[in-house]
């Protein structure tokens, strides 16, 4: 008894900590400390790639403590890079192996949710992650939740040079709109981006209702030509897996302008 006991205690514990990790503020809505606090987790992710492919030097540290730990590691890496330099490279025409960070999941979100354990944000263990650099979608296992936000406010929160440039092979950012979305607001949304003043360095758009989405889910005969950004492609949402289907629907909804 004292072992279930115990357990009931810590189930109640984890149930509350969710409860506040869901209600705090989360990157994409254009919040400045939540954008700051996720700038550092990327140069630190950014500083870890480079440095394991372009290390300091023998005798310099790390600008990640982590890596001090795996030197063994870096520098069977580059005796690799050295050996396909040796041998395929040429005097005039040295080989070179250029490594770009970047994100991008395309339909990936439950296969690499399955094996990734609960996040700061909510999401339970082996749920599905959000898609490429987007916004976390409301969770799973709730109720959908279309987390409205305003479009060019919340795009604001990848204009960063650490996302923009820092991640050189793209960090698409998938936006749904509703289908009432107005034109010129649209074309003002790509304008600004086209120019760098908003969003990543990659955005991808996807304009459907959430009833045209319970409709389709209802009778996909009648929309079996609705089809959804996944990233680096579109995809039909009817033939998706219902697990992929249920992630899309769960996407935050981006509204227009709202100054």
């Amino acid at each position: 008894y004292a072992g279930k006991d115990r357990a009931d205690e810590r189930a109640v514990r984890f149930k509350d900590m969710r409860e506040h990790a869901l209600g705090l503020p989360q990157f994409g809505f254009g919040h400045k400390e939540i954008d700051k606090f996720g700038a550092e987790i990327i140069k630190n992710l950014q500083t870890i790639v480079m440095d394991t492919f372009y290390p300091p030097g023998p005798d310099k540290e790390y600008q990640y403590p982590m890596l001090n730990m795996h030197k063994l590691q870096v520098k069977e890496f580059q005796e690799l890079r050295k050996k396909l330099a040796d041998t395929y490279g040429t005097p005039k025409k040295p080989f070179h192996i250029l490594m770009l960070p970047g994100v991008g999941t395309f339909e990936e979100v439950v296969g690499l949710g399955l094996n990734n354990g609960a996040s700061a944000d909510g999401r339970r263990k082996g749920m599905p992650l959000e898609s490429d650099f987007s916004a976390t979608p409301s969770q799973q296992d709730l109720p959908v939740d279309h987390q409205y936000r305003d479009i060019f406010k919340a795009l604001k929160s990848w204009t960063q040079y650490a996302i923009t440039r820092g991640f050189t092979n793209a960090a698409p950012v998938d936006v749904n709109i509703r289908e009432d979305f107005p034109e010129k607001d649209l074309v003002k949304v790509i304008e600004k981006f086209a120019k760098g003043k908003i969003g990543s360095n990659l955005i991808t758009i996807t304009c459907a209702d959430p009833e045209t989405f319970d409709e389709a889910l209802q009778y996909p005969e009648k929309y079996d030509l609705i089809r959804v950004r996944m990233g680096g492609w579109s995809e039909f949402f009817v033939a998706m897996f219902p697990d992929i289907q249920q992630q899309h629907r769960r996407r935050p909804l981006f509204l227009p302008n709202k100054e």
